[in-house]
């Protein structure tokens, strides 16, 4: 039966992390390893946000590398597609995350900056061409460490989809037109040796470690609140052979899931209650070019206290129809052709400079 560990997170993260690791038995590394750790930096914010794998955890991660005798060990990330060129390098440095690999005196690379293997006509679901970074390739060991957090499209950005940052930068948005599908055959490329979700930040916290990915987001997501069937990367996921996704069928180590279970809210329920006048009205096309720097930038004025004056409808992807009452702005390139009326944000992905240009002049 395949093994996921859970481990509550007390005053001492490295100690709960060798627990994790420990109750799965076969996770062990040794001195000929070459060893890559992936944690999700997908944008240069405080790791208290929750949105980025906290470096504390990669602390701890790099400790049981080298106590296990590892003597080659790289820190690696892609960030997001959305972060400029010229602010690469701050998802490391202003995360504290090129601290923790100076600390203890191993490399951290960027994958934007190195060379990728090219792959063509693989599927029919996945671009054309696409490329892979090599470090996925290059090292025998890879430590998948994501965030436990939620996504628009995917309901959940676990083990599976943390893989995304391998991909080439321009790839990043192409994947996007069917998500799941092409996070599942990512995966099928790219096999981690351990995946370690990183809860530390949540209501609870937690940390899931497992080998097999597909059963690591099932129970990772289930202590979500979340069905793991109703994740559609999870159900592909076990579809295709890479992992169980049956809860009955894993062996869950450390932890009770029913007093660890937490209610995350999805990104779309958080836009419902913290802006009640505000609809948003997502048709074909809608993916996160748009739907990120719309978060980002909501997220933003909530933060500085301000409330939507009067009823907004904001519109994204093709063929949504003209709303009935409301103010009407539409988003990325997608929207221009809709037959709503009213302000037009260009680009494609928009800048979220200027959606929250734009949306300040409907909020007090």
């Amino acid at each position: 039966m395949v093994k996921i560990a859970v481990e509550k997170v007390g005053e001492d993260l490295h100690d709960a992390l060798i627990k994790a690791i420990s109750a799965l038995d076969d996770a062990h590394l040794s001195p000929h390893d070459r060893v890559l750790i992936k944690p999700n930096i997908v944008e240069p914010v405080s790791p208290q946000s929750g949105n980025i794998t906290n470096p504390q955890l990669v602390d701890a991660i790099i400790r049981w590398c080298k106590d296990s005798g590892v003597k080659e060990i790289v820190l690696g990330e892609g960030p997001s597609y959305y972060v400029s060129e010229a602010r690469l390098p701050d998802c490391f440095t202003q995360t504290g995350h090129k601290d923790v690999a100076e600390r203890y005196g191993i490399g951290w690379v960027l994958f934007d900056h190195h060379p990728h293997v090219l792959y063509k006509d693989r599927s029919p679901r996945l671009p054309r061409e696409f490329g892979v970074s090599h470090f996925a390739f290059d090292f025998n060991k890879i430590i998948n460490v994501p965030v436990l957090k939620t996504h628009y499209l995917t309901r959940v950005t676990l083990a599976m989809k943390n893989l995304k940052g391998f991909l080439r930068r321009g790839d990043k948005p192409r994947f996007h037109s069917h998500l799941a599908e092409a996070i599942v055959e990512l995966n099928k490329l790219v096999r981690p040796h351990l995946n370690i979700v990183d809860g530390t930040m949540a209501e609870i916290p937690i940390i899931v470690a497992g080998r097999d990915i597909v059963a690591t987001d099932s129970v990772a997501a289930s202590l979500m609140g979340f069905n793991p069937r109703s994740v559609e990367t999870i159900r592909l996921g076990c579809e295709a052979g890479l992992g169980k996704m049956d809860l009955t069928r894993i062996d869950i180590l450390g932890g009770d899931l029913v007093h660890l279970k937490m209610n995350f809210e999805l990104p779309q329920e958080m836009i419902r209650r913290r802006f009640q006048a505000l609809r948003v009205l997502d048709g074909k096309g809608v993916c996160s070019g748009c739907l990120i720097p719309l978060l980002s930038a909501l997220t933003h004025l909530k933060g500085e206290g301000k409330r939507l004056s009067n009823p907004l409808n904001l519109v994204l992807g093709r063929g949504v129809t003209k709303p009935e009452t409301g103010q009407t702005l539409r988003v990325g390139e997608c929207a221009k052709g809709t037959s709503c009326e009213g302000p037009f944000i260009k680009g494609c992905p928009p800048d979220k400079g200027d959606i929250t240009r734009m949306l300040e002049m409907y909020f007090l």
